[in-house]
Order: structure tokens, then C-alpha cells, then sequence
């Protein structure tokens, strides 16, 4: 992970430092070289055709594999970490959602995130000053508290 924001926000991260300290091999993650299978991959451990994603989120050509939403029965590393506890925030673009108008279950905050900041769909001007404001999501039932944003 490398240094990161949360250094500068002065929250303690002790279990992420000391899992960079060790490092972490990824010895069956299969590199896919555009957003939505990559992130799909990351998030739920398994191959991003298995998972539905395997080209990008909002162009389905109508084959298995390739609808782009990840199924509710494939668990993302987020809904692990609420189940076990743990408070967590998606930050950037999401783009693993064929639906970015309407909350659905596709969204990060139905996945596992607590809070998500910033973009549900792919292409975003995201560098052109006030073009366009990222979106913030919080499920209407969580709450997060300043006391959670540590690890355990």
C-alpha cells in the first residue's frame, strides 16, 4: 500500500503497516489491463470472468462471464471486513455497477463499503476543475464513527 492519505490524516493503520512490512504475494491473481475486471479481481479473490466482469462493466455483449455486475453471491473483501467488524470506504471511481442512476445492490455501499467518495461510472472528468463533483453514498442504516476508522 505504500504511504497513503490515511498517514496524513493521522489515522493508525498498525495491521495494514505490518502487512506491508511483511509484503503480500498475490501467487493466482491474473492481471487484467482495464479497470472493471482489475478492481472485480481485487475485490472478491477470484477471476473476473467467474465473477461476471470480464470486459468492462457497462458493455455487455451478451456472453457469460461478461454481464458486469459482480453476483451477490460472490462476497467483496469489503462485505468480509463489515461482517468481521471492521468500518470501510470506497474512494474513486467505482465503475462495477451496470446501473450508476438508480441505488441498487451493485453499488459500494450495498457492497460491503460503508462510505464510498466518488465516481460510480467509467469515464468521469474527474481532472477538470468543478466539471463534475464526486458522489458520496452512505447507507441510510450505518453510521461510522470517528473511533471506527482505525484497524483492529
Amino acid at each position: 500500500m505504500g504511504r497513503c492519505r490515511l498517514l496524513r490524516l493521522g489515522v493508525a493503520t498498525p495491521n495494514i503497516d505490518a502487512l506491508a512490512a511483511r509484503g503480500i504475494r498475490f501467487s493466482h491473481y491474473t492481471t487484467h489491463p482495464i479497470c472493471s475486471p482489475a478492481r472485480a479481481a481485487l475485490l472478491t479473490g477470484r477471476n473476473a470472468h467467474s465473477v461476471a466482469t470480464g470486459w468492462l462493466a457497462n458493455n455487455n455483449p451478451g456472453f457469460p462471464g461478461y454481464f458486469g455486475d459482480i453476483p451477490l453471491d460472490a462476497p467483496t473483501i469489503a462485505e468480509t471486513l463489515r461482517a468481521a467488524g471492521y468500518a470501510t470506504i470506497a474512494v474513486g471511481k467505482w465503475h462495477n455497477s451496470t446501473d450508476g442512476a438508480m441505488p441498487n445492490p451493485t453499488w459500494p455501499t450495498y457492497r460491503g463499503f460503508d462510505r464510498f467518495y466518488g465516481f460510480l461510472e467509467g469515464e468521469d472528468r474527474v481532472f477538470l476543475s468543478g466539471a463534475h463533483r464526486p458522489q458520496q453514498h452512505r447507507r441510510p442504516d450505518r453510521r461510522i464513527s470517528r473511533g471506527l476508522l482505525r484497524d483492529r
